[in-house]
C-alpha cells in the first residue's frame, strides 16, 4: 500500500518515537533494578558486600513488572520513618560467630503518595508491554491524522516516563550518599566501638 509523502514522513516519526520510548522504558527498568539490587547490603568482617553481589544477577533477570513490585515492597515504604535503630534485615548465610552488619535502604512516603506512585509505575508497566507487543495493532498509521494522534500519545507517554526517571534519580542519589557515608565511617574505630561495644 502506497502513502502520500506527508503520511510516510509522519509514520517515520511515529516509529522513531516508539524506539525512543522503548529506550526510556529500558532506562526506567535499569534504574529500578539498580536501586533494588543496591538497597540491601550485607557486610561481613573481612569480606566484600556479599548480599549485594548475590542479589545483582537475580534482580537483573527479573521483568519490569516483578522488579517494580519488589521496589515498592522493599525500598519505597508507606510507613513514616522512625527515630532510633533502623530495621535491619536478616542474612542467613552469615555464620553467627562473625562480625556482621546488614544495611537496608528505605525511602519513606505518605500512604497517599505511595499508592499514587505505585499506580503510576504499574500503569507504565502495562503501557511498556503494550508498546512492545501491541503498538502497531492499535495505532492507525494509514492517515496523517492517525499518525498525529499516535505521536501525541507517545509524547504524553514520554513525559510520564521521564518524570518517573527523575524521581528514581533522586533515590539513587540518596543511596550514593549513604554508600559514601559508609565508606568514610565504617573505618572509624570509634564508630565501630559505638556500634558493637557500646558502654553500658
Amino acid at each position: 500500500m502506497s502513502f502520500p509523502p506527508e503520511v510516510i514522513a509522519a509514520r517515520a516519526q511515529v516509529f522513531e518515537q516508539i524506539g525512543r520510548n522503548l529506550l526510556r522504558f529500558q532506562k526506567l527498568e535499569l534504574m529500578l533494578k539498580t536501586i533494588v539490587a543496591g538497597s540491601r547490603i550485607s557486610l561481613t568482617a573481612g569480606k566484600s558486600p556479599a548480599t549485594y553481589e548475590r542479589r545483582t544477577p537475580e534482580i537483573h533477570n527479573k521483568t519490569l513488572g516483578l522488579v517494580s513490585g519488589q521496589f515498592f515492597k522493599e525500598v519505597a515504604s508507606n510507613q513514616p520513618s522512625r527515630d532510633g535503630h533502623p530495621a535491619f534485615f536478616e542474612d542467613p548465610s552469615v555464620p553467627e560467630d562473625r562480625l556482621h552488619i546488614s544495611i537496608a535502604f528505605t525511602a519513606h512516603f505518605s500512604p497517599e503518595e505511595h499508592v499514587a506512585w505505585k499506580r503510576s509505575i504499574q500503569a507504565l508497566v502495562i503501557e511498556r508491554n503494550e508498546l512492545v507487543h501491541k503498538s502497531l495493532l492499535y495505532m492507525e498509521l494509514e492517515t496523517l491524522s492517525g499518525c498525529q494522534k499516535a505521536l501525541a500519545t507517545l509524547e504524553e507517554q514520554k513525559a510520564r516516563v521521564l518524570a518517573e526517571i527523575e524521581k528514581l534519580k533522586r533515590i539513587i542519589e540518596g543511596m550514593e550518599e549513604l554508600k559514601e557515608f559508609l565508606r568514610t565511617h565504617l573505618t572509624d574505630k570509634a564508630l565501630l566501638k559505638e556500634l558493637f561495644f557500646p558502654e553500658t
